[in-house]
């Protein structure tokens, strides 16, 4: 399982405890020209620091840009803090979960935070001394010594060595610290931003399983809409071979029998592409697999209107990702601001040498040094990287900005919608019943010579539309259900797991 809470940033402070404390012991050991060597050093470094610049941290002005959720509590009835399973279809939530094992860029997702998570041990990795072993043979020209005398006998001899060298950079201004933090808060918004690419792929599945039953109960009403209109069809053809019925009735008939029979082709066509994109959403190829068990729309029960959620910030993914990414901004602004201040370098180095090898040990060498070193001309390319990083960091605040209040919006469009649809639907069921008495009465009163067919014709094709409508309008309902479940966001999300693991 990838868990920044494991690997991120609590291994992190530990790793800087250790350093800290290694720094303090590896000052205190050593001899008294050598501390006030390295106490000079750090004078230099620290009164340097007045050359440095300060930065701002954008991540502290996120509230004065936009106000948060002023504490409303999110939608009890929905169960927020799991999927939405309320509508009562086992087969769907089944179907969710085989998405998240399966689907292609939910498993790309997780590899783009394996990435993360190795370029944050990559970022950690400056924080710890460099250790480097070497081992060399070579043959050197020793004909003349210091003054110019020979030596040897002439000739090139050899010359054997080994040694291991430690180098440490003090990370006195927190260059390395800033980076390594930066790239940890990448690595936990790279894990934010693939359980919210969980949200929106459980979403897409929902919305892909309601439309296969959507197209299966249209296509169903439509082949029963085309049996009664060829029935009535072949009845105003026995009228007119009576004379009872003109033949501009049964043209009329005939046309609206062939308009069903169109739409029928169609349903069908959209029903298969329907369960070819719930195929492909759970990973499968669109092989004809019937992921969906039910045959109707399920019904919604209504809720109540509670408002945005006050915990917004950490219900959705998504924004947590944002602001997560605008902390990371800023510690990089730090870092580039401490990339213009000096830096301290300790070295130590510890080997053998010897011009035999059977005596390569006999021979100790060893150094010890420190070394400050600091940009002065750079052409303004320090200077111009803090400007960029804090450039980068004030574009991420308005994204993170706009990404909350699209977020709220989210959650206020969903609840509106969700009220005015049960209006409508209510709305279309009482026209149902008036267009069914409509038809009734319009049946019964051609069939006396009141009235033409046109009449029965007109009544006949409202109730079908009406009927269709219907369904489209039941279909949205869920439609609106799913996206305010997506738009809530919670907890339920963090039982989604990498579908591959690092090992595999």
């Amino acid at each position: 399982m990838h868990s920044l809470r494991l690997r991120g940033m609590n291994r992190v402070h530990f790793n800087r405890r250790i350093l800290a404390s290694t720094n303090a012991k590896f000052f205190m050991s050593r001899p008294p020209r050598a501390r006030k060597s390295l106490f000079l050093l750090g004078t230099i470094c620290l009164l340097s620091a007045h050359l440095g610049c300060s930065s701002t941290q954008y991540a502290d002005k996120a509230d004065e840009v936009v106000e948060a959720p002023d504490g409303s509590t999110p939608v009890d009835d929905l169960g927020a803090d799991r999927w939405c399973s309320d509508f009562g279809q086992p087969g769907l939530d089944t179907t969710v979960e085989r998405a998240w094992a399966g689907n292609m860029q939910l498993k790309a997702a997780w590899a783009r935070l394996e990435q993360a998570e190795a370029l944050a041990e990559i970022a950690e990795a400056p924080l710890w001394p460099t250790l480097a072993a070497r081992a060399e043979a070579e043959y050197q020209d020793r004909q003349f010594g210091g003054a110019g005398i020979s030596t040897s006998g002439g000739g090139p001899e050899p010359f054997w060595q080994i040694s291991a060298a430690a180098a440490y950079e003090v990370d006195i201004w927190g260059r390395h610290r800033h980076r390594a933090k930066a790239a940890d808060l990448e690595a936990e918004a790279a894990e934010a931003q693939a359980r919210a690419l969980a949200i929106t792929l459980t979403s897409e599945v929902a919305e892909a399983w309601f439309d296969v039953i959507a197209q299966r109960e249209r296509l169903e009403l439509l082949e029963a809409q085309l049996k009664v209109s060829e029935d009535i069809l072949a009845i105003i053809k026995q009228r007119l071979r009576r004379g009872l019925a003109g033949a501009l009735d049964a043209a009329q008939q005939e046309a609206n029998v062939e308009s069903l029979r169109g739409q029928v082709s169609e349903a069908r066509g959209l029903l298969e592409t329907s369960q070819n994109r719930l195929a492909v959403l759970v990973g499968e190829p669109p092989e004809g697999e019937d992921f969906v068990d039910a045959a109707t729309l399920p019904a919604v029960e209504p809720i109540a209107d509670a408002g945005v959620p006050a915990n917004l910030l950490e219900r959705r993914p998504d924004v947590r990702a944002s602001y997560l990414l605008l902390e990371a901004a800023d510690e990089r602004t730090a870092a580039a601001v401490a990339d213009r201040l000096p830096r301290l370098q300790l070295t130590a180095s510890i080997g053998f040498q010897a011009e035999q090898l059977a005596k390569l040990f006999e021979q100790l060498f060893w150094s010890i040094g420190a070394g400050i070193s600091q940009s002065l001309f750079e052409g303004g390319r320090l200077r111009a990287e803090v400007e960029f990083s804090e450039a980068v960091a004030k574009e991420q605040l308005y994204l993170y900005a706009d990404t909350l209040l699209e977020a709220m919006r989210e959650v206020r469009d969903a609840l509106v919608l969700e009220a005015n649809q049960r209006e409508r639907i209510e709305s279309l069921r009482r026209e149902l019943d008036i267009a069914e008495s409509v038809v009734d009465l319009a049946r019964k009163r051609y069939s006396t010579g009141a009235v033409e067919y046109l009449r029965v014709l007109t009544g006949l094709q409202e109730l079908q539309q009406v009927q269709r409508a219907l369904i489209t309008a039941r279909r949205q309902q869920l439609s609106n259900r799913i996206s305010l479940c997506r738009a809530l966001g919670g907890s339920w999300v963090e039982d989604v797991e990498p579908s591959i693991q690092p090992d595999d």
